[in-house]
């Protein structure tokens, strides 16, 4: 049977695809990074849109925390009347040569898609939206968020569940740790365009909370179905916080709040047509990273300096080995380390054949993308006929010099696909 995700890509919007259409990306020199083995992550007929891989410490142990989402459920498809798609958590250990039993996150009657994940601190959030149907898809239908919570890195602790009340149509949750145990949650109100910062104290303990606020707007897919579709990202270091999304007029609009400060004024990421935008926090510094015409695009942002140079991660060329591109993971570590991942396509239009497809690729800076090392290849679609797509990743990057990503294999028709993870060392 095959799977098409096509109500799933209708939800990323447009956006995406337009980007993907037209943007083209050159190939670079393999850089001085040694790639482990590929580990399977989930099961077949798996995937995630990014935001998925998350890592916490507890004493001398590390764990790997992935979020997905799957389509074949006890051994049958999915349809309408059951079984029904599944968000699924698994703990993995260090090297994520071990993953424990998947944990499916919401219930057995309803579908879910849009799994997220993070670590704060010992405590693990995960994050999904629920949908009436899946084939017979209803934009008009409520999406809500659901979170669910986990108070000792994903281990023996029961997993807490809270519904958004206020989140009840939607394009999609992404997550950021925020302090020691709490977490920010970000989407897109579908019915009024409005960005929406949602900001959770420690959920494993019954006493914290959410706040919800407006701290922006997007006229993006005003009049379309799925209603607006702003596709933010969040990132928070300390008391920090910024967020980011498509803003409608083609370019990216962020805003930031200090402590107790007001949120700035948005201002242009970037004012050029764009796509596939991703963000990142650590000691101060935070990076955004997002698809333009010109190739990958990677910006920095700090309280003293402002926003930075945009930097290019890659560049493009209809005439190069690689002719276009997709989805971007960005990750920083140390003091001054950024890196990226994104999907390069042998093809303009970003499929998949017998012969050829879309790679996984990464590059990373050591001066805050003021120069970049040589680009090399995570996922390659030369392995198999079954893995000519590799894309959306999602990356944890450490101060250790280990490069975790997270990313979908399948074939160009996309009747088989997983998730799968590679552990590089520089």
């Amino acid at each position: 049977m095959k799977i098409v995700r096509t109500r799933n890509r209708r939800l990323l919007g447009a956006l995406l695809a337009a980007a993907a259409a037209t943007l083209m990306v050159a190939e670079s020199a393999f850089a001085a990074v040694d790639w482990g083995p590929t580990r399977q992550v989930s099961s077949s007929f798996s995937y995630n849109f990014g935001g998925g891989l998350a890592r916490s410490t507890k004493s001398t142990t590390s764990y790997l925390h992935a979020a997905y989402t799957s389509v074949k459920v006890g051994g049958e498809f999915v349809t309408d009347d059951g079984p029904f798609a599944g968000v699924y958590y698994r703990r993995g250990n260090t090297s994520g040569s071990d993953w424990g039993t998947a944990k499916r996150l919401n219930p057995k009657s309803e579908h879910a898609d849009g799994g997220v994940v993070v670590a704060s601190g010992r405590v693990i959030y995960a994050a999904y939206v629920t949908y009436g149907h899946w084939f017979d898809y209803d934009p008009a239908e409520p999406r809500p968020i659901t979170l669910r919570i986990n108070s000792n890195h994903g281990g023996s602790a029961a997993w807490l569940s809270r519904t958004l009340a206020f989140a009840t149509r939607v394009d999609r949750p992404m997550l950021a740790p925020w302090g020691t145990r709490g977490v920010l949650l970000t989407y897109t109100d579908a019915d009024t365009g409005d960005i929406i910062l949602v900001q959770c104290g420690d959920l494993s303990a019954e006493a914290s909370g959410c706040a919800a606020g407006t701290v922006g707007t997007t006229t993006n897919g005003e009049g379309s179905e799925n209603g607006f579709v702003g596709l933010p990202v969040v990132a928070a270091s300390g008391d920090t916080i910024a967020v980011a999304w498509f803003d409608g007029s083609g370019g990216i609009s962020v805003v930031t709040k200090e402590g107790g400060d007001a949120w700035s004024d948005p201002a242009a990421l970037t004012a050029n047509q764009s796509g596939d935008l991703s963000a990142t926090a650590k000691d101060g510094r935070f990076a955004f990273a997002w698809m333009e015409a010109a190739g990958v695009k990677v910006r920095l942002w700090t309280s003293a300096a402002g926003l930075g140079t945009t930097r290019t991660a890659a560049s493009f060329s209809g005439t190069g080995t690689y002719k276009n591109g997709y989805s971007t993971a960005v990750a920083l570590a140390g003091t001054s380390t950024v890196g990226v991942a994104f999907g390069a396509c042998r093809r303009a239009d970003c499929t998949g054949s017998s012969s050829t497809g879309v790679d996984l690729r990464w590059r990373q800076s050591g001066n805050d993308g003021s120069t970049w090392g040589a680009a090399s290849t995570v996922g390659s679609y030369s392995v198999s006929s079954e893995r000519r797509m590799n894309d959306y990743a999602s990356v944890v990057m450490t101060s250790a010099k280990k490069r975790y990503v997270m990313f979908n294999i399948g074939n160009p028709s996309f009747e088989k696909f997983r998730v799968v993870l590679r552990v590089g060392t520089s």
